[in-house]
């Protein structure tokens, strides 16, 4: 009894043994095309050069709901530019038909690359990311300190063409810069760069950064928060920044700034740039004027985004209107019952209509250990009137003296 139930285990161990043998040949058992079936499958006959980079890899495709068989190749064919090759990289693609038969479905093309192509100079690839440093830095501007060595085409750049009209190459610069929060690092930093240009015959104009990713720590040093935050002050972006913002300053129209000894002087002094300058003399006096809240921290010259924002919603509501700020508001204005020793207002010739500025003393500067301050403002109302009744009030008068008859 216990060799017929020894003989029945056998046998069926031998069916599993049997089933699961079919079951690992499946899909295996097949006769895998030839290199030369592949060729010609893909079209690739006429090839320059062609080869298989794998051996195999049996999938599933789940959109298809279907096992296919890939098979990588390489293959290289003579581009529509003399002298430049292309090189086709991709997977010869064949769906199953049967237990034992797959047919030629697709040609998966992974990447394509020109081979031949003239590669620029260093220097042609400095000059176009050197227009945009900022967007050549990214993440890394605000965090880089000094620049140790000057970005740079790797030794092996790695040059990849994927189109005529665009490139990757790589570029590599040592910098010092805030590392991890509170550490000081020298890193080796890589830049994965693309380049752009209009066709095959045109200089490079455009690029992006694709990669920032590889970084070697050279070394580090542990600081304290408080002197990160001083550093933060010798950042690219900052330093950068400032220098883009002092040129733009620069470039504005020279308005003299008096020191005001009370609200009531700067208010005239604003109200008059308002009512008889241009919109390049109005910024060029109020980067003067402006308390702290409007710049950049650390900045007397960086207008932050909020300095920004106002400064223009100031300046379009003065000179942008079809009623303009002068228009309302006479030379000579008289006090109002709200004025304090920190604000302003200023009557317009409409009634019930004022503009307004509010302003405080801050510290500009030390002489001897003795804080030197200013009235700066901190503040500011432009308030104007540009519906139709406003505008047939002003018409109807007969002259500007006649609407302002204590101006000269």
């Amino acid at each position: 009894m216990a060799l017929v139930l020894l003989s029945q285990s056998i046998r069926s161990l031998c069916r599993y043994c049997v089933i699961l043998a079919a079951l690992i040949g499946y899909g295996t058992a097949f006769a895998q095309p030839s290199v030369d079936q592949i060729r010609k499958d893909i079209g690739a006959s006429d090839a320059l050069t062609f080869r298989c980079t794998s051996s195999g890899t049996r999938q599933w495709n789940k959109d298809l709901g279907n096992w296919e068989y890939l098979r990588g190749v390489e293959v290289v064919r003579k581009s529509s530019i003399p002298g430049v090759n292309l090189l086709v990289v991709g997977d010869a693609v064949y769906q199953q038909q049967s237990a034992s038969h797959y047919s030629y479905w697709k040609f998966r093309v992974l990447s394509n690359s020109y081979e031949g192509m003239p590669n620029p100079s260093e220097q042609d690839v400095l000059g176009v990311v050197s227009q945009h440093w900022d967007e050549f830095y990214g993440f890394l501007f605000s965090q880089t300190l000094h620049i140790v060595t000057a970005p740079h085409l790797e030794t092996n750049p790695e040059w990849n063409w994927d189109t005529p009209k665009t490139l990757d190459c790589t570029l590599g610069s040592v910098l010092e810069m805030i590392w991890q929060g509170n550490h000081i690092a020298q890193v080796e930093q890589k830049f994965r760069v693309r380049l752009f240009r209009d066709d095959r015959n045109s200089p490079w104009t455009r690029f992006i950064v694709t990669s920032r990713d590889d970084q070697k720590v050279i070394s580090q040093k542990e600081v304290s928060f408080d002197r990160i935050r001083e550093l933060q002050k010798q950042s690219l972006e900052f330093t950068l920044n400032e220098q883009l913002a002092a040129s733009a300053a620069a470039a504005l129209p020279a308005v003299d700034v008096p020191d005001f000894q009370s609200v009531r002087e700067l208010a005239i002094f604003v109200h008059h740039i308002m009512r008889n300058s241009d919109e390049k003399q109005f910024r060029a006096a109020l980067l003067k004027l402006l308390s702290p809240r409007f710049f950049v921290e650390h900045s007397t010259t960086q207008l932050n985004a909020y300095g920004e924002q106002q400064l223009k919603e100031w300046s379009n509501a003065v000179y942008g209107g079809s009623i303009l700020y002068r228009d309302e508001y006479c030379e000579q204005f008289a006090e109002h019952p709200l004025n304090s020793q920190k604000v302003q207002y200023i009557p317009a010739c409409l009634k019930n209509l004022a503009s307004m500025v509010s302003v405080d003393r801050f510290t500009v500067g030390y002489k001897e250990g003795v804080a030197q301050t200013a009235l700066r403002i901190t503040d500011m109302n432009v308030a104007l009137r540009t519906d139709d009744d406003a505008k047939s009030f002003l018409q109807s008068f007969s002259s500007h003296k006649s609407l302002c008859p204590n101006d000269d």
